[in-house]
């Protein structure tokens, strides 16, 4: 499955269109109720120069010191969390550099 994939029926030409003019800002005012997201969500200023990818300092990272659990899943991608004490929650952080999108999925 890939939404650009006209042959398996899933969406029209429009619909394709109007889903790459779709940015992540508009689904999270969408799903979310938030109203103030920016135009360009989750963009970290200074991470651009000339068109090419910049790593950002690591004094401008998140402190991984400060979750339980940490993985340095390459020298630039970095995850942690940490469970929140009486929730059934995690707080997370993802540093890696990147122009575009960060994906991530769990499992049982």
């Amino acid at each position: 499955f890939h939404f650009e994939n006209l042959d398996n029926g899933l969406f029209t030409q429009a619909e394709v269109e109007d889903l790459l003019k779709t940015s992540l800002s508009d689904i999270i005012r969408t799903t979310t109720g938030v109203t103030d997201a920016p135009d360009r969500a989750f963009f970290v200023p200074g991470s651009q120069v000339d068109g090419a990818m910049r790593l950002t300092a690591l004094s401008k990272l998140p402190n991984f010191q400060e979750f339980n659990h940490t993985r340095q899943l390459s020298p630039f991608f970095q995850f942690g969390w940490s469970e929140v004490p009486g929730e059934e929650a995690l707080d997370m952080a993802i540093a890696a550099p990147t122009l575009g999108w960060i994906g991530i999925g769990f499992s049982d």
